[in-house]
């Protein structure tokens, strides 16, 4: 779907690391200073990261990056969902044993729909992503939460030795594939063009013609094409920023 994508991180640690593609091109920059060229793109897309920005100087700069009538969508998932016996084990891991130990900006994970987006909001349609796991898959997965490697660095202990137990049980045979859901939250906003007072008709000589052939500038597909009528036109054949922070 784009013929161009300019993906950041403000760390040159994880751009060293990232996964080259023919149509990505990698900059280490924070999302704040994106040292990108004023109104030159189409789309910004932000992965599990807005709750790290300076919202307001990050919005300034959507602002200023920005095309008319483009599209910043953020991105953000909570806890996940496997069934309720397993559910309750790892609820009781992220709010009572890790709990005390996620950064201040958890909380805007949790609360996500409730971040200011100072654009005009469009309602986005419901994702979810899923993966196929099995015991080790979540132990390691739980064992990388920031709260986990916090806990870690303060008591020299593993706060995971705490469910274990109980996990396995609730689990039952380590090795069976179970599916691991995170409900999705998307929030989507336009930068609206101003409307002008009076316009001017175009002379017929320069009007587009129906079959005329639309220029693509950028693509790579963001896994959006389900993504509903909500979307599908303001999206398709766009240029993407994706702070991935």
């Amino acid at each position: 779907m784009f013929d161009r994508v300019i993906a950041t991180d403000a760390s040159e640690k994880q751009i060293a690391n990232a996964q080259p593609h023919e149509r990505v091109e990698y900059r280490a920059a924070p999302a704040e200073s994106s040292g990108i060229e004023s109104e030159t793109i189409d789309l910004i897309m932000v992965a599990q990261a807005l709750h790290w920005f300076d919202l307001d100087r990050f919005y300034d700069e959507v602002r200023r990056v920005l095309k008319k009538n483009s599209v910043l969508a953020a991105s953000a998932y909570n806890l996940l969902h496997v069934e309720p016996a397993i559910d309750e084990v790892i609820n009781r891991y992220y709010y009572e044993v890790v709990g005390p130990f996620w950064p201040q900006e958890r909380k805007l994970v949790e609360k996500f729909e409730e971040l200011p987006l100072p654009f005009s909001e469009i309602q986005a349609p419901s994702f979810e992503m899923i993966a196929q796991w099995n015991l080790e898959h979540l132990l390691g997965y739980l064992r990388s939460w920031s709260a986990t490697q916090r806990f870690m660095a303060a008591k020299g202990a593993d706060p995971l030795e705490q469910i274990t137990d109980e996990l396995r049980c609730a689990w039952g045979n380590p090795q069976q594939a179970r599916s691991v859901i995170w409900p999705l939250t998307l929030r989507v906003g336009v930068k609206e063009m101003r409307r002008r007072l009076t316009s001017k008709k175009t002379p017929n000589a320069q009007r587009p013609t129906p079959n005329a052939k639309k220029t693509r500038d950028v693509s790579t597909s963001l896994d959006m094409t389900n993504s509903g009528d909500e979307l599908s036109g303001v999206i398709a054949r766009r240029r993407l920023f994706y702070p991935a922070d």
